[in-house]
């Protein structure tokens, strides 16, 4: 599958993507997966929440989100074939969890049809309490997280938060050796980028509201949140 952006390392294919979450606790000797644990134990999840999860991907996340659920649901969005795979398979024989296949940087509304989660216009659309991305938004051009963050928004209703789990924007420089050595190793331009630019301010002028912060890893992961007033 050819990639919408070619110098983007979160598009994930293949092997890759049929082994990602394993592939990541490997690389990062098993630290990854308590980390995402303990950052979405951050995010306040009521029982009765509807949460969007902006490029799902395999699942994992939404499987830790979904244990603070009761009669809430989660619906994901993500475009890649082979993570779509792994998500269906891991998540099939639930039912509060959904996943369309589309892109998050493009403007789209999602409607609930005879108890099936779309993006087909019809009387029912749904507005979330609470919107994720994980890792995602680093590996797009500026432009293309703008419209992420719009996106966000526009599918919050009042009171929604949008919850940006990545990479803290400060000089890489400022951060642990440890972390610049594998930043440098394994991530792309946009990346690079990302740490450079002021996220808070982007939220604020899309109209977010009552930014906070939680930091992870001697402050070099975030855990950002706005508020849709």
């Amino acid at each position: 599958m050819e990639k919408l952006y070619p110098d983007s390392k979160v598009e994930v294919h293949g092997f890759e993507a049929k082994f990602y979450d394993f592939l990541l606790n490997l690389i990062s000797f098993g630290i990854y997966g308590k980390f995402i644990k303990k950052a979405i134990g951050k995010m306040d999840i009521s029982p009765s929440d509807k949460i969007l999860d902006l490029g799902c991907g395999s699942g994992k996340n939404d499987l830790l989100m979904r244990k603070y659920l009761n009669e809430g649901f989660i619906v994901g969005l993500d475009i890649g074939d082979d993570m779509i795979k792994v998500f269906k398979k891991r998540t099939k024989n639930i039912n509060n969890i959904d996943l369309i296949k589309n892109r998050i940087d493009k403007s789209f509304n999602i409607y609930k049809n005879n108890g099936t989660y779309t993006l087909e216009n019809n009387e029912d659309k749904i507005l979330f309490n609470k919107a994720f991305i994980s890792f995602v938004i680093h590996g797009l051009p500026q432009e293309s997280r703008l419209e992420v963050i719009k996106n966000a928004y526009n599918n919050l209703e009042t009171g929604g938060k949008f919850f940006i789990l990545d990479y803290t924007q400060r000089p890489l420089k400022e951060n642990p050796r440890s972390f610049q050595i594998l930043f440098k190793k394994v991530e792309c331009k946009y990346a690079f980028d990302y740490i450079e630019r002021d996220i808070e301010k982007d939220l604020k002028d899309i109209g977010f509201t009552d930014i906070q912060k939680k930091t992870f890893f001697k402050g070099s992961i975030n855990l950002l949140s706005g508020l849709k007033k």
